[in-house]
């Protein structure tokens, strides 16, 4: 049995009897945003570890610009990068698919709109296929303003702007859209 935790830029993989590191994974090199000198360093920003490699995130505490599947040798598998970002909260792992939305941020409209600027906002929700990171299928029906996934027995629930709506998973199939106030996470 192993623990997974992030450090900074690496993810380890800890015996969990002794805590001893047995294997540390780095960020994978990023030919589209390569570090900064002086700007802000390249962050590990999720994990998830399924039984095709570790799933990890690039980005901030709150978001990911990029998701990757190493191996469990640390091997890069895949890349997927955001048409927009990608909240840290929105990502699952269901079955054969990486599911996530790929979003504007709600940050970024927040600014836009008290400079007065134009901001063309997108919402995708993105199946990927987990072996291989291509797209199965995507969707931009009743997506707008969710921030949050969350799956459980075959579908999805997207969250968030007063709202939730369910999906299908394995094919993208909206199966509801209503509006609703949510005082907590919900439960699945």
């Amino acid at each position: 049995h192993h623990v997974y935790l992030v450090v900074d830029d690496a993810c380890l993989r800890l015996d969990a009897e002794s805590g001893e590191t047995v294997q540390t994974y780095p960020l994978p090199p990023n030919a589209e945003a390569p570090a900064k000198k002086g700007g802000s360093p390249r962050t590990w920003s999720y994990l998830a570890v399924s039984p095709r490699g570790v799933l990890g995130g690039e980005g901030s505490q709150q978001a990911s610009d990029r998701l990757f599947l190493l191996d469990r040798d640390g091997a890069l598998r895949w890349t997927y990068t955001a048409a927009a970002t990608i909240s840290n909260n929105a990502v699952c792992l269901v079955g054969d698919l990486v599911c996530l939305i790929d979003a504007t941020t709600p940050q970024s409209i927040s600014r836009a709109k008290q400079r007065g600027e134009p901001l063309d906002a997108t919402w995708r929700l993105v199946a990927l296929n987990a072996d291989t990171g291509r797209p199965v299928w995507e969707t931009e029906e009743g997506i707008s303003g969710r921030t949050e996934l969350w799956s459980s027995q075959g579908v999805l629930l997207a969250t968030g702007g007063n709202g939730m709506t369910g999906y299908e998973a394995a094919t993208g199939k909206l199966l509801y859209d209503r509006p609703v106030r949510m005082a907590r996470f919900p439960v699945l």
